[in-house]
């Protein structure tokens, strides 16, 4: 959550800003004056705003949104595929929405190619998909001075446990640097 000012710094920001300016008469701060009563309901009305602005705000993140909020923006953003179900609470619900868009993002090429990349020894990667077969080809070129094929295949099998939701195959071809 931000840092919102409190009570005290908005009364001295209001104190300040009448201080400043070069009217004479306006300096009375003391406890029970005009200034004293204007400038604490300004400081409260402030604290106010700040509070309903910040809970806008966090209407509109899957985060931080609640109830409603939450299924509203979900929808809005990913639409009602993945809408909620009854009797779900708001931290089920998220933790869903998480694990939906994490499979969802492990079944894209981009996702693949940043993985392959990842791992230790590999240089580059690319992917190609063929959507008749149902196969995704990764390419991925490797320093093999620092693993062998073996290691560089063993490590990406591993590491593709939960990836391809739909069960499209995943094949991997490695070419070491020469």
């Amino acid at each position: 959550m931000p840092d919102l000012a409190t009570f005290q710094q908005l009364y001295d920001e209001f104190k300040a800003e009448v201080l400043a300016a070069p009217a004479d008469r306006l300096n009375d701060f003391s406890p029970g004056s005009f200034l004293d009563a204007f400038a604490a309901v300004a400081a409260t009305a402030s604290q106010g705003i700040q509070r309903w602005m910040l809970r806008q705000v966090m209407r509109a993140f899957v985060s931080d949104a609640m109830g409603g909020d939450l299924d509203y923006v979900v929808v809005d953003r990913y639409g009602s595929e993945i809408s909620r179900r009854p009797d779900e609470s708001d931290t089920d619900y998220r933790l869903r929405v998480d694990a939906w868009l994490d499979a969802l993002g492990r079944g894209t090429p981009l996702a693949l190619r940043i993985y392959a990349e990842s791992l230790e020894a590999v240089l580059s990667a690319a992917v190609t998909e063929n959507v008749q077969t149902g196969q995704t080809t990764v390419t991925a070129v490797f320093d093999d001075t620092q693993a062998t094929d073996d290691a560089v295949r063993d490590a990406f099998i591993a590491g593709l446990d939960g990836w391809r939701a739909a069960g499209d195959a995943v094949n991997l071809t490695l070419t070491p640097v020469v």
